[in-house]
């Protein structure tokens, strides 16, 4: 499936194509479907073809496009498939999490909205459950102010013009299964 993509939603997996499953799903009953998924697959040689069969049961209803990264670490993962993005903005479920039905439409919305940002770091939890790491009401985040919320990887969306030629965006050293620099 082709689509204009409007939003990017870049998620790395390893070994866990079940709960990747889920994500999918949830993508599939999405109002706003002008989104590609690019899944940048880390998993051990055995567990690769349940991550490509996933993806080809998906792709009929799905944008998505399979990048099988032998190296390992969210950072790396996510700054491979930032590279080849084509949405105006940019997202980064993680294989585990799943999206409420009209998120990617208010990510869109909000965007839309608010054409003089270019960052929103979106607050989340399980169905029905406050989740107490994030403030109740809208706030602006500058440099200064940051650190003051909580802010997980799952809910950032940003403009990709922040991305200034394909440079690297996470840092290598962070992250799940990041390769150790002394």
């Amino acid at each position: 499936m082709t689509n204009q993509s409007t939003i990017s939603l870049v998620v790395v997996t390893r070994n866990r194509a079940p709960l990747l499953r889920r994500l999918f799903e949830s993508l599939m009953r999405q109002s706003f479907k002008k989104f590609e998924v690019i899944i940048v697959d880390q998993s051990d040689s055995e567990h690769r073809h349940m991550v490509r069969e996933l993806v080809g049961t998906c792709e009929q209803n799905l944008d998505i496009r399979l990048i099988e990264d032998s190296g390992t670490g969210l950072s790396r993962g996510r700054n491979l498939g930032v590279r080849i993005v084509q949405g105006e903005i940019i997202g980064f479920p993680d294989d585990d999490c799943w999206y409420a039905d009209e998120l990617v439409q208010q990510v869109f919305t909000w965007f839309q909205a608010h054409p003089d940002y270019d960052f929103l770091a979106a607050p989340f939890s399980e169905p029905n459950v406050h989740n107490s790491m994030f403030p109740a009401v809208e706030r602006d985040i500058s440099y200064w102010r940051g650190g003051v919320i909580g802010v997980c990887s799952v809910g950032l969306f940003f403009r990709r013009r922040i991305v200034r030629g394909g440079n690297v965006f996470f840092a290598k050293n962070l992250g799940v299964g990041r390769e150790l620099i002394c």
